[in-house]
């Protein structure tokens, strides 16, 4: 069976987790629903890693490859002569 509170997989007739140290209920269940939360979760931290990781290399790359025109500068002295 499994413990309630941490997922983990404890034998049948334990009366305490072993890796948590909660008291084990005799009415816990196989613990399927535990488990399969617990990997929800991780799946989703690690989508949303990713999806983070993707955004951060996408804006690094626009904010590095941008490059200014020599014209696009108002401190350009050239821009005044073009004014004038």
């Amino acid at each position: 069976m499994f413990c309630k509170s941490c997922g983990y997989e404890i034998e049948d007739d334990s009366k305490y987790c072993r890796k948590c140290g909660n008291k084990v209920n005799e009415d816990i269940s196989t613990g399927s629903s535990v488990v399969r939360s617990q990997v929800d979760k991780k799946i989703i931290m690690v989508v949303a890693i990713a999806a983070a990781l993707i955004i951060a290399a996408i804006a690094f790359y626009f904010l590095t490859s941008i490059e200014e025109s020599p014209d696009s500068k108002v401190n350009n002295s050239s821009f005044y002569e073009k004014i004038v």
